[in-house]
């Protein structure tokens, strides 16, 4: 017969694959430079080719130029999606050889989609918010605006919840989210909200969650952290993992 998301998530070995594909949509953020044009352009680090001047560049997001601006937006609700899907059928999964596991398989989820969730809440403030998997008549899928907050308490939620149900190392296995992580995260959006809402406790909120994290971390050399042949060091708090040398066609997205 065919798999369903029902019949499928029900052991610790499905979930597994489960989770990379919550991670693989990290990736499809970078294909054909379109995070780069949306998220590197407006700042100084970098300049469109040629030196030319592009809208993109100067914070001028328009119908014409949609397609690297949709990106994030699109992008962002494919992991959320997935991350919801796994997260929907963890209670439902009954052939797990510890249920104990299950917390961090859905910390994992929780984390992927706040940050998704992040993603959107800094370059459109107030997107849809959908925590369940969207089912039936695409209708179902046009949701409204959140409301002013709504989705950063969403976001709150997911990194607490991960925070306190991931392990703070995962070993070899780099490039997953583990507690520390949802703690860097967390402080950074307690950060960015205190600013855009000018509330003082988001600030102290956040100087509490990177209190926690002093100690954890080193300072490596500076070029390090821009070198290919130094990933994952000492700063890494969370890096989203390419093969270096892979053949891979950067050109398409994973899930071509």
């Amino acid at each position: 017969g065919q798999l369903s998301e029902a019949s499928f998530y029900q052991t610790e070995a499905e979930f597994e694959p489960g989770t990379y594909g919550v991670y693989s949509t990290l990736l499809n953020l970078y294909w054909n430079d379109q995070y780069i044009r949306i998220d590197i352009w407006p700042d100084d680090d970098a300049v469109p080719p040629n030196n030319n001047t592009e809208d993109l560049e100067n914070f001028n997001w328009t119908p014409t130029n949609g397609g690297n601006s949709e990106h994030i937006w699109t992008q962002s609700y494919v992991g959320i999606a997935r991350a919801n899907a796994l997260i929907e059928q963890l209670p439902l999964a009954t052939r797990f050889a510890d249920d104990a596991n299950k917390p961090r398989f859905e910390g994992e989820a929780r984390f992927l989609r706040a940050y998704f969730y992040f993603l959107l809440a800094t370059h459109y403030e107030r997107p849809p918010l959908t925590l369940e998997v969207i089912e039936g008549s695409v209708e179902n899928a046009r949701l409204p605006l959140s409301e002013p907050g709504e989705v950063w308490d969403a976001i709150i939620a997911d990194l607490v919840f991960a925070q306190e149900n991931l392990p703070d190392d995962f070993g070899d296995e780099k490039g997953r989210a583990n507690a520390n992580t949802a703690t860097a995260l967390l402080g950074k959006v307690y950060l960015y909200r205190a600013q855009w809402e000018n509330t003082a406790t988001f600030y102290a909120n956040a100087i509490t969650e990177f209190e926690k994290l002093i100690g954890k971390y080193s300072l490596d050399a500076y070029g390090d952290n821009f070198s290919a042949f130094e990933e994952n060091n000492g700063e890494s708090i969370f890096e989203i993992q390419f093969v270096f040398g892979s053949g891979d066609n950067t050109w398409l997205s994973t899930d071509f």
